[in-house]
């Protein structure tokens, strides 16, 4: 199978490797940098684990089950120990709410506001029982979406709370962790393409800061047809030719 290794390795990238072969030697042929605690397995639907936890766990669909993850993508992203995990789950759980198409209850409303849950909670300024919310919301969404979407980002957002759960505690007493507090010199370690037009994850507390920059940032999610004068093209194309059809 094809497996993505990023994160706090020196040689991130795409590997070819068998079924059943252990999360630490994937790691290690990535060569991971000391200090990693959590991993995500499975991309942006996947789930997050303490290293210690996981690190010997055969990167196969049986084995993995029986920890509540799945190879689901074949992505493998170590955390560095200066990067805040529910910051990083904060700024994707943004990205997932944004992206969904709004045809149903789930996604056009559940979505966004556990999103804004967690945006309170990393920066460690909630707004009443945050994690009580969390809690009842995550609970409510798996399998009433009118497709799997919400379910993913739920996995995502829950699996944080169960990995990161002493930290989950300190932010929700307003006293984020030092990993958090540090940020904004570390920048965004999860990759997200920046948005098409303005959302949740692009305004409001993740616009500037440690979660709009980082290694991500100016690189090929910035350009392409969306980027400047291309964009403002393609929508002038796409309004001529909406115009030609009315007439």
């Amino acid at each position: 199978m094809l497996a993505t290794v990023s994160g706090a390795v020196d040689r991130p990238g795409v590997y070819e490797i068998e079924v059943g072969t252990p999360i630490a030697d994937m790691l290690a042929w990535g060569r991971v940098r000391d200090g990693v605690s959590a991993v995500l397995i499975g991309g942006y639907f996947g789930t997050w684990h303490e290293l210690r936890a996981v690190a010997g766990l055969p990167m196969s669909a049986e084995r993995m089950r029986r920890v509540g993850a799945s190879p689901g993508a074949g992505v493998l992203i170590a955390l560095p120990a200066a990067v805040c995990g529910l910051t990083e789950t904060a700024r994707v759980l943004g990205y997932l709410a944004d992206q969904s198409a709004g045809q149903c209850g789930p996604c056009a409303f559940g979505l966004p506001a556990i999103a804004e849950d967690f945006a309170q909670l990393a920066l460690g300024r909630p707004s009443g029982a945050v994690l009580e919310r969390l809690d009842r919301r995550l609970g409510a969404l798996p399998g009433r979406g009118a497709c799997r979407h919400p379910d993913g980002a739920v996995r995502l957002a829950a699996s944080a709370l169960a990995a990161f759960a002493a930290d989950a505690q300190a932010h929700a007493r307003r006293m984020p962790c030092p990993a958090a507090r540090r940020g904004a010199a570390v920048g965004g370690v999860l990759p997200i393409p920046r948005p098409r037009s303005g959302g949740p994850w692009s305004g409001g507390p993740w616009s500037g800061g440690p979660w709009s920059g980082g290694p991500w940032s100016g690189g090929p999610w910035s350009g392409g047809p969306w980027s400047g004068e291309e964009r403002a093209e393609g929508e002038r194309a796409e309004g001529e030719r909406a115009e030609g059809e009315r007439n």
